[in-house]
């Protein structure tokens, strides 16, 4: 690691984001228009921190892009399903 660069495993709070200097959108170029904030219950937060704190995910943000992406997935899959059952 080169001197002045942060530890992968270093976080702090930014912007109302738990990340990691590193993936911390502010350094990544993103505007402030690019990030929704969403409301989600305690249970499922208490269900994201240990994923990001072992490392599966980098951050709560990138568990919740994986669920939107199977969400729409299914979601077309759904569609599929409707259009194959009109055409019986």
């Amino acid at each position: 690691m080169e001197a002045g660069q942060p530890r992968a495993r270093e976080r702090r709070d930014c912007h109302g984001y738990f990340c990691t200097k590193q993936q911390c959108f502010a350094n990544r170029g993103k505007r402030i228009s690019d990030i929704q904030k969403v409301s989600v219950a305690r249970e499922q937060i208490a269900a994201l921190k240990p994923a990001v704190k072992t490392g599966e995910h980098a951050t709560a943000s990138e568990i919740v892009r994986e669920a939107l992406r199977d969400w729409q997935f299914k979601r077309e899959l759904g569609r599929q399903d409707i259009k194959r059952l009109r055409q019986l």
